[in-house]
C-alpha cells in the first residue's frame, strides 16, 4: 500500500512532524511539485497559493498536479480538493485526516472519500487549536473516528 502524507508546512511545525517523518523513514519534500510521482514513504507539502491534486498520468502511475483551479474555492490549497483528486485517483482506497483549522475545508472532500469507500478521521475538539475543519466533517456525518492529536499519531503509526 503507497502511503503519502500531505500537509500544509504550519502543520508540520506545530505537530513537530518533520523530525519524525524522516527519522521513520519517510523523505519529507520541501514543496510538493507539478508532475511529481507519488511513491510511498513521500511527504508533500502543500504549496500556498496552489491546489494539490493527484492524477493518474498515461502509463497508470499517480502524479502531482499544481493549479490555481478551481477558482471558486475559499482556500488554496484546498482540503476539498486534495481529498476529492486522491479519492478518485485510488479509487476511493484513502484515509483522510482532518485536523485543527479553521472553516469549513475538508468537509465536502471527507463525504467525497467516504462516497468512494475511503475513511476518514478528524480531530477530537480537546486536541483542536480550532475546531472548525472537524466540527464541519463531523456536522456533514463524514468521518469514520474521532480521536485526539496523539491517537492520530499512534493511529497512523500503526498503519505503517
Amino acid at each position: 500500500m503507497t502511503r503519502v502524507l500531505v500537509a500544509e508546512d504550519e502543520t508540520l511545525i506545530r505537530l513537530d512532524l518533520r523530525g519524525l517523518l524522516e527519522a521513520a523513514g519517510y523523505e519529507v519534500c520541501a514543496e510538493a511539485r507539478d508532475g511529481e510521482e507519488v511513491r510511498p514513504g513521500l511527504v508533500l507539502v502543500a504549496p500556498a497559493g496552489r491546489h494539490l491534486t493527484f492524477h493518474r498520468d498515461g502509463s497508470g502511475k499517480i502524479v502531482t498536479r499544481l493549479d490555481v483551479r478551481p477558482l471558486d474555492t475559499t482556500h488554496r490549497p484546498s482540503v476539498d480538493v486534495l481529498f476529492q483528486s486522491a479519492a478518485d485517483a485510488y479509487s476511493g482506497r484513502v484515509l483522510g485526516v482532518v485536523m485543527t483549522g479553521m472553516g469549513e475545508d475538508g468537509r465536502e472532500g471527507a463525504a467525497w472519500i467516504k462516497a468512494k469507500g475511503g475513511t476518514v478521521v478528524t480531530e477530537a475538539e480537546e486536541s483542536c487549536v480550532v475546531y472548525g475543519m472537524p466540527r464541519a466533517a463531523e456536522q456533514r456525518g463524514a468521518l469514520d473516528c474521532q480521536l485526539p492529536l496523539p491517537e492520530i499519531i499512534s493511529f497512523l503509526e500503526a498503519l505503517a
